[in-house]
């Protein structure tokens, strides 16, 4: 399995998807798929047979998820840190930019990365990805305790994980797919779930918003706890350029139950990006 070694250590597993016609020379774009909070690339799969059709596709497991390597307790598992992993894997890969997508925390990796290093980004999709935790989710996921993370050190990881799964998924959807996502959820050790909730959990981006001068398209449910019609409203008066689409549901694990759905929605995103260079816009996006 291809890995690459950041620079304070930690093998950082990816995958490469590309499945374009073979008589087609020219480099392609390369779209980077970033996931949610303690899952692994292979919640992507789904998508990558329509989008390496016409894109390089490249996945990676976050830091102590899927098959990278598990730093210790200490170690640095902040946002920032995993945007550094990022780019660390384009330099690796000597990639330029990317079109960036990414699910829940996944999303706020790739609003900093759109920061803090915005000639990386062509593009920017969020899918469910807020640019605050809202206090009716850390509400529901504190359980009562006096915070989520008290809650999460009561527990335990999976019965933490099985009590908070209301606010992911829709009530209608297979039984066979939560089970899935819980047990493979709660393969995370205990201490990388534990900080890498901490990272997230008070993090708050809304202010960086107007830094961002990539387009961006965001994919949002159409009721879920997590981000509201208010907060999409607000996060869209604060990027220059945005699209939003909601799908309809009330879980926020779109990237694995409305899949196809949301590649339809990226490809025709992607497929309709305006010269970024010429500044030019069209009636999509937002003022």
């Amino acid at each position: 399995m291809p890995h690459y070694v950041t620079d304070d250590g930690v093998s950082i597993h990816y995958e490469i998807d590309h499945h374009r016609d073979p008589w087609l020379d020219d480099e392609p774009e390369t779209v980077l798929l970033h996931h949610g909070f303690i899952r692994n690339l292979t919640w992507w799969e789904a998508w990558v047979p329509a989008l390496s059709r016409h894109y390089r596709v490249l996945r990676l497991d976050v830091r102590g998820c899927g098959a990278s390597s598990v730093p210790p307790d200490d170690a640095d598992f902040s946002a920032t840190r995993l945007v550094e992993d990022t780019r660390g894997l384009l330099d690796h890969l000597e990639i330029e930019r990317v079109h960036f997508i990414g699910h829940l925390s996944g999303a706020f990796v790739g609003q900093l990365l759109a920061v803090i290093h915005p000639e990386r980004v062509r593009s920017l999709v969020l899918v469910a990805g807020p640019a605050v935790v809202n206090r009716r989710i850390r509400d529901a996921y504190a359980l009562g305790e006096s915070d989520s993370l008290a809650s999460m050190r009561r527990f335990g990881l999976p019965e933490w994980l099985e009590r908070t799964n209301q606010a992911r998924f829709d009530p209608a959807t297979d039984p066979a797919v939560v089970a899935w996502h819980l047990r493979e959820q709660a393969k995370t050790p205990f201490h990388v779930a534990y900080r890498l909730h901490e990272a997230f959990r008070s993090l708050d981006l809304r202010a960086d918003l107007s830094q961002i001068q990539a387009p961006v398209l965001m994919i949002a449910p159409s009721d879920a706890p997590g981000i509201s019609p208010d907060e999409l409203a607000e996060m869209r008066g604060r990027v220059r350029r945005s699209m939003l689409v909601s799908v309809e549901g009330r879980g926020s694990d779109l990237s694995l139950t409305k899949a196809s759905t949301c590649v339809a929605e990226t490809l025709t995103f992607l497929r309709g990006l305006t010269d970024v260079a010429t500044e030019k816009e069209t009636d999509s996006w937002s003022s």
